[in-house]
């Protein structure tokens, strides 16, 4: 009679009670092949094949799976990935899309891809390259959409694509230039990857980028409600971060209300593997609701930290990271320059050019070549000629020659990342701003310079190491090494001590041509001029 009871009482529960989140873990299963939950075209299996992806990670079964409240991604399900990252969440959310729109034999529905940057929108872009072919997808970011006709060209390629990734500030632009694009962007599968950026939990305070923008809500917002009013006959929206917050997934909601096709609230597939860390923060914005914040990060990852006196400069902090990078010994290493530290990239890239040994490369240079940044370095230097020369190459490269020269400058990091060894390393030298989805493959250290604006912020730039998502437990941990000065380093171990991991303090030599002679920089040069001076006036005497 009492087994009765409970199960009854289970059954009136399981009836009554909302739709909960999915809280799955990896399986212990054979990790399934891909093929097992979509029909890759022969192209699209091989460009994954050499890239080294065959079986499906655990987030992405989690997410294309069938649960009990619901059929799973890949069989068309709208849903939210909450996964840690280098989980694999971006081929998670991009297959599923691909393969509805472009291999169901549907033939006008379009894959849009929306990222916060336009670092992750060139790797979005990258990627369904591989999956749809690259005459399939247009690249919709700042880089093309400021050059001259940048907004014509851009409105160009979205029609002849039938796969678009952008960030949506640059898109809202592109449909102001063109409104034709209303209704004939035909929507069959939206892709929002890093939804708390995209849909922050406060009001959104800048610019409008589109007439049909409400006041305080982001591009993304509208972009959502765009597609979800003026969708084709089917729609699956599918979001994803590691940061995922309560506040972010009711906006999402809210929009999606405007859409028949979506049946809000959408169910989240939150994935804390074996080795995983969460952290919960509760936070009470004005006049609005508790917001409830999960960040989900790997256990494997070694953090460690050199703390700087606090009247440290920027030669001694250069130094550090010369020391670091000595100590750490990798191959390939990203280093990331939070705007603490009071230091630029470039500059930084030139100090470590200088100082270190390998190639240091910036990361913006190597991905967009054809950026007005990079265009216009030396202008004022050069001569007439050059500079007539210049303004003709500007105006004649559309945007088709834009995104060549960004595809271009990836695959040639990419075999220069292939190459690099510990003695000859590979350096990539980058903002935190550009942090989120980044991948790079086989990044054996990262590096922050600086305190990062806030813990969710060094959880996705720690997250730029250890993103093999099929990796077994054991083997060397990847480094994070955060060099700050000693307050940052303080608010670094708190913000750690509450995820559970640990802050290891380290002690650099300096290498043996800087002697550790009690100095800092200053002093150090200072006596590096008088013993300079003394040299020059012995050899006068002589």
């Amino acid at each position: 009679m009492l087994l009765m009871l409970l199960l009854a009482l289970r059954s009136a529960a399981s009836l009554v009670a909302p739709r909960p989140s999915s809280l799955l873990r990896a399986p212990a299963r054979r990790a399934a092949s891909l093929g097992d939950y979509f029909a890759l075209p022969a192209e699209a299996s091989a460009a994954l094949a050499a890239r080294g992806i065959e079986v499906a990670a655990p987030a992405q079964e989690a997410f294309w799976s069938s649960s009990h409240d619901g059929p799973g991604a890949a069989k068309g399900e709208s849903a939210c990935l909450h996964a840690p990252t280098g989980s694999g969440k971006t081929l998670a959310m991009l297959l599923p899309a691909v393969a509805r729109v472009l291999w169901g034999g549907r033939a006008k529905g379009r894959v849009l891809v929306l990222a916060p940057s336009r670092e992750l929108v060139a790797q979005h872009a990258d990627v369904l390259g591989a999956l749809a072919g690259e005459g399939a997808v247009a690249s919709v970011t700042t880089s093309g959409v400021g050059a001259p006709g940048g907004l014509a060209a851009a409105a160009a390629a979205i029609v002849d694509s039938r796969c678009v990734a952008a960030t949506p500030s640059e898109l809202c632009a592109v449909l102001e230039h063109a409104p034709d694009l209303y209704g004939a962007l035909n929507v069959e599968a939206l892709v929002l990857d890093e939804l708390d950026l995209l849909m922050p939990a406060r009001k959104f305070g800048g610019k409008r980028a589109s007439r049909w923008q409400d006041r305080g809500r982001h591009p993304a917002e509208a972009l959502a409600q765009l597609v979800a009013k003026r969708g084709v006959e089917t729609l699956q929206v599918v979001a994803g971060s590691a940061t995922l917050d309560r506040a972010s997934r009711k906006k999402l909601d809210a929009v999606l209300r405007a859409s028949p096709l979506v049946r809000p609230p959408l169910r989240t597939v939150s994935l804390a593997p074996a080795g995983a860390v969460a952290l919960t923060v509760k936070t009470s914005l004005p006049l609005g609701p508790k917001n409830v914040r999960t960040t989900l990060t790997s256990e494997r990852l070694r953090h460690c930290a050199v703390s700087l006196p606090s009247k440290a400069g920027d030669a001694a902090a250069l130094d550090a990271v010369v020391d670091a990078l000595g100590a750490l010994k990798p191959a390939r290493a990203l280093l990331f320059v939070c705007s603490s530290s009071g230091l630029k990239v470039r500059a930084v890239a030139d100090a470590l050019g200088a100082r270190a040994a390998g190639e240091t490369v910036v990361l913006n240079d190597a991905l967009f070549p054809s950026s007005q940044r990079n265009r216009r370095r030396g202008y004022a230097d050069a001569d007439a000629a050059e500079k007539k020369a210049r303004e003709a190459r500007e105006r004649a490269m559309d945007s088709g020659g834009r995104d060549a020269l960004s595809r271009a400058g990836a695959e040639e990091l990419r075999a220069a990342l292939c190459a690099a060894t510990p003695a000859a390393p590979v350096v990539l030298v980058a903002d935190q701003a550009v942090t989120r989805g980044l991948h790079v493959d086989a990044v054996d250290a990262v590096v922050v310079l600086g305190k990062p604006a806030n813990a969710d912020t060094y959880v996705h730039l720690a997250g730029r190491a250890d993103r093999d998502p099929l990796r077994e437990a054991g083997g060397e941990r990847p480094a994070v090494l955060t060099v700050a000065k000693r307050r940052d380093v303080a608010a670094l171990r708190g913000w750690l001590s509450e995820l559970g991991a640990d802050l290891e303090d380290v002690d650099l030599a300096p290498p043996p041509d800087r002697p550790d002679d009690g100095m800092n920089a200053k002093e150090r040069r200072k006596a590096k001029r008088a013993a300079e001076r003394e040299a020059a006036e012995a050899a006068a005497q002589v």
